[in-house]
Order: C-alpha cells, then sequence, then structure tokens
C-alpha cells in the first residue's frame, strides 16, 4: 500500500544567485510523518497544493481520485471516473483546486466542499499534464501529447497554443517572475516562455539529451532538473515499471 509523506521540517535550504553568485546551504534532521492513503497502490505522484481552506489536496494518478488531507492527517478522497488518471493540481484564482485529466483530455476543478466540474480539451488524446495559475487570472496547463499549451479560464473557457517544435513532448509549467509562463520540453530539451497572449519562445538547453522536466520560479526561472548522471529504476506511471537507465540531467538556471 502506497504511503501519502509530508516533511514536517526543511530537510535543505539552498540559496543560489542570480549568475551562479554563490548562496549558503543548511542541513536538518528531519521529522517525518507518514499517511496511509485509503485507497491502496494510488500513485499520487502528480502534485500537491496547498489550498484556499489551509488544507493539502493531491492527485492520485492510478486511483483516479483528488484527494484532500488536513493539518491533523485526516484524509478525504473524491472519485472520478474510471481511467481519467488526474496529474497537476494548483490553486485557482477563484477559490477551487484545478486539476489535469492525463487519462481522458479534461481540465478539472473542485470546489473546498468536493464539487467537481471538468471541461473537454479538443482532443481526449490530448494528455494534459502540469498545470499553473497565470498572472492574467487563468489557468495555463500542458498538453504533452497535444504538443501545445492550454488556457482556461475559471468559466471554462478553453485556448489551445501549439509549439513550434513538433514532437517536444511539454511536460511542466509555472508562472515567472515576469509574469509569463515557462515551461519544459522534455523530448527536444528546450526551456519555452509563453506571454498571456500566446506568443511562444524556445530557448535550447546546452547539454544534449538534457530531457528538462520540472520547472519552478525563484528570484529568477529554476528548472528542476538532476545536476549530475543518474542511475533510477521504478515504476513510471504512463509506461510501466523500468529497468535501470541512466541519464546525463544538469541542473539549469535560466535567468530571464
Amino acid at each position: 500500500m502506497r504511503k501519502f509523506i509530508i516533511l514536517l521540517l526543511s530537510v535543505w535550504t539552498v540559496l543560489v544567485g542570480c549568475g551562479g553568485r554563490g548562496g549558503s546551504t543548511s542541513n536538518t534532521t528531519p521529522s517525518i510523518k507518514e499517511y496511509t492513503i485509503p485507497t491502496s497502490s494510488s500513485y499520487p505522484s502528480g502534485g500537491i497544493i496547498t489550498g484556499p481552506d489551509g488544507n493539502l489536496w493531491f492527485t492520485e494518478y492510478e486511483g483516479s481520485k483528488i484527494g484532500k488531507i488536513t493539518p491533523a492527517g485526516v484524509i478525504t478522497e473524491y472519485a472520478l471516473s474510471s481511467g481519467t488518471i488526474p496529474y497537476g493540481i494548483t490553486s485557482g484564482p477563484d477559490g477551487n483546486l484545478w486539476f489535469t485529466e492525463y487519462g481522458t483530455g479534461k481540465i478539472g476543478n473542485i470546489t473546498t466542499a468536493g464539487v467537481i466540474t471538468e471541461y473537454a480539451l479538443s482532443s481526449s488524446e490530448a494528455g494534459p499534464n502540469g498545470i499553473t495559475s497565470g498572472s492574467d487570472g487563468n489557468l495555463w496547463f500542458i498538453e504533452c501529447l497535444g504538443n501545445k499549451i492550454g488556457k482556461i479560464t475559471t468559466k471554462g473557457l478553453i485556448t489551445e497554443y501549439p509549439l513550434t517544435t513538433t514532437d517536444s513532448y511539454p511536460e511542466s509549467i509555472t508562472l515567472g517572475p515576469d509574469d509569463n509562463l515557462w515551461f519544459t520540453e522534455y523530448r527536444t530539451g528546450t526551456i519555452g516562455k509563453i506571454t498571456t497572449t500566446g506568443s511562444i519562445t524556445e530557448y535550447a538547453t546546452t547539454t544534449a539529451n538534457s530531457c528538462p522536466m520540472g520547472i519552478t520560479s525563484g528570484s529568477e526561472v529554476i528548472s528542476g532538473l538532476w545536476n549530475r548522471t543518474a542511475t533510477i529504476s521504478g515504476k513510471s506511471p504512463r509506461q510501466g515499471w523500468l529497468p535501470s537507465m541512466q541519464f546525463q540531467l544538469p541542473l539549469v538556471y535560466l535567468t530571464i
């Protein structure tokens, strides 16, 4: 049975200045408490976010559920249709939680009371992945199989922006300090930017086969990639069990 884990103390604090200037690190012994999700093998892998109600909300990839856990550890699950495969989740400007449905090509929202609404994309095979709130009051998301960046208003109006690079497999998206949306393109080793008016710019990383995945925003945009060759093995939610493999994945800092 898989467990949902919350770190009660920070393990590492890393401060990195622009252009590689030195910072500081601190290392503490973490206190870890685990809470068992009622649905076994639910694979809570897509994301977790603090909701406007003060609880934590998360997606259950294989369980096809949205989960909520209170600071006291009480878990509530809200069921979606079988095969929905929810992945990314974020807090919206309307006070709801917004999430992607990788398996059905939909964007969903859930109120803090557990009421769910779903909005279909142009293709059921779009494979929506990451999602974030934009500076324009809309939700922005990735279509990793559709090769698009999507926007949805809090009223459910959807706009899709095709990427100029074919088969780029976009993965993650975040709001940048410049009020643009920044995203990763896994298969092309590219970092992309899209303005709130839909203008897209792409920046190639310097390392071949870098496969950028996560991205987040600090004082500059930071692409959260591994900083050395790593051997991994385990279960991919999209492709089943993986053999041991090695990837050369540098840590990238993109200043804007």
